[in-house]
């Protein structure tokens, strides 16, 4: 399967959690500058992208 084919399906594969992640990141009110909120934005990726977030993933 070609590269762009592949990256079209991984996506269609994990639409809603892409929307849902989305969704969450619209919702942390972070402003620049100077940057209010930016350690909630920050933390919640960690969360959400860290390491072991597939295993905390529903």
């Amino acid at each position: 399967m070609p590269p762009a084919d592949q990256l079209v399906r991984e996506i269609d594969d994990r639409r809603d959690d892409l929307i849902a992640l989305t969704q969450d990141l619209l919702r942390i009110p972070t402003l620049n500058p100077p940057g209010e909120n930016y350690r909630d934005i920050c933390e919640y990726l960690d969360r959400r992208l860290g390491p072991d977030a597939g295993s905390r993933r529903s």
